[in-house]
């Protein structure tokens, strides 16, 4: 009987996964090809906070929660051993909530920092989404981010979510809640800088989000990383260098 239940909460999550991120991702195509009209598009001021905040939360789920399939995963294979062992299991939507619920902290923060570099002129409404000093400084930054310990150490909890769940299992649904928040602060450390990227190439930039989800995605799953890390690293850093270059 408690693996027919974790058998339908794992189709129950994983339904609910799918249709979170495919529902984001057609969010994410429609909000692209509307575009605001140009009254709108004068300075900061016009940008509505909660506009803004929906397309980062969209863009999180659509190209984050796929890069959390593996940790998911994970989890519920251990939910199916231990069922089979009669012990007692959380749904794993718990843990997709206390994921979920760092990512739409970040979302509303780069929302309100959307804001902010819109009035203060940082960032523009339409592409080139930042002044090209600031694109340099971003890129430059982001690429040596990818040689940081910090990069590395969440990197590395992203790719190990066995060792993590094994070490730190529990029962309780507040737990495994904290476990999923724990997952996605390692996953924040792991992307914020590659999210970043995003007000580079234009916030809505359907290619450069299935790109860059694509690049998160490997970096967590294919088995040497150190390469991609690197090569992203030195890309990131070569591109904003030449965009500082071309201001001299």
């Amino acid at each position: 009987m408690k693996n027919s239940t974790t058998l339908n909460s794992k189709i129950i999550a994983f339904t609910g996964l799918s249709a979170m991120i495919v529902v984001a991702w057609i969010y994410l195509v429609m909000m692209a090809g509307h575009s605001m009209p140009a009254g709108n598009m004068g300075s900061g001021a016009n940008y509505s906070v909660g506009l803004l905040a929906s397309m980062w939360v969209a863009m999180s789920i659509a190209m984050m929660l796929p890069t959390a399939v593996p940790m998911i995963s994970a989890y519920m294979e251990i939910c199916q051993t231990a069922a089979a062992k009669s012990i007692a299991t959380v749904s794993p939507l718990v843990l997709i909530a206390g994921y979920l619920s760092v990512w739409l902290a970040f979302a509303l923060s780069a929302a309100i920092a959307q804001v902010g570099f819109l009035q203060l002129l940082l960032l523009y409404p339409v592409p080139p989404a930042t002044s090209q000093a600031g694109a340099s400084l971003l890129l430059i930054a982001a690429g040596i981010y990818q040689f940081t310990g910090l990069k590395q150490a969440c990197l590395a909890k992203c790719r190990a979510p066995l060792n993590f769940f094994f070490a730190n299992w529990s029962d309780s649904p507040r737990e495994i809640f904290q476990l999923g928040v724990k997952q996605g602060v390692f996953c924040l450390g792991c992307c914020w800088a590659l999210m970043l990227v995003m007000f580079v190439t234009g916030i809505m930039d359907i290619l450069w989000m299935v790109a860059l989800t694509a690049l998160m995605v490997a970096e967590k799953t294919i088995p040497n990383p150190d390469f991609l890390r690197r090569i992203t690293g030195f890309a990131l850093i070569a591109w904003g260098a030449t965009l500082a270059v071309e201001l001299i």
